[in-house]
């Protein structure tokens, strides 16, 4: 599978804008570095993926943060009023690339061939 296409599946798995629910602890997902015990597991064909936090509504204001099962982070997403400010995707423990966006969706920053389409991240 290439890059681009698992971060999707990622992203489109875990972001679930529109979904109900409660972040179960006051934890500052932006402040985290290593997964918190509650996060969410999923299990994937290339292992298992952790997120924080699980579920966040449509208006919610933060970070969310996804981590492959040895604790390597995977991708860091920074929301503003449920819009998608900025995504880090990591390769190898290190930033691999950045997308910076618009309130709207527009790219702002980052390469179109590597930044998904924003409206694919918020399914």
């Amino acid at each position: 599978m290439k890059y681009n296409a698992a971060i999707e599946l990622i992203i489109a798995s875990f972001l679930c804008m529109g979904c109900s629910g409660q972040i179960s602890k006051n934890l500052d997902a932006c402040r985290l570095n290593v997964p918190p015990p509650d996060s969410e597991v999923r299990d994937t064909h290339a292992g298992k993926i952790l997120s924080y936090p699980a579920n966040v509504g449509g208006n919610y204001s933060g970070c969310k943060k996804v981590w492959l099962e040895d604790g390597s982070p995977l991708i860091f997403l920074e929301i503003k009023n449920g819009s998608i400010l900025k995504v880090d995707a990591f390769e190898d423990g290190a930033i691999g690339f950045t997308c910076r966006f618009k309130n709207g969706g527009e790219l702002l920053e980052g390469s179109s061939k590597k930044c998904l389409p924003i409206i694919k991240w918020r399914n």
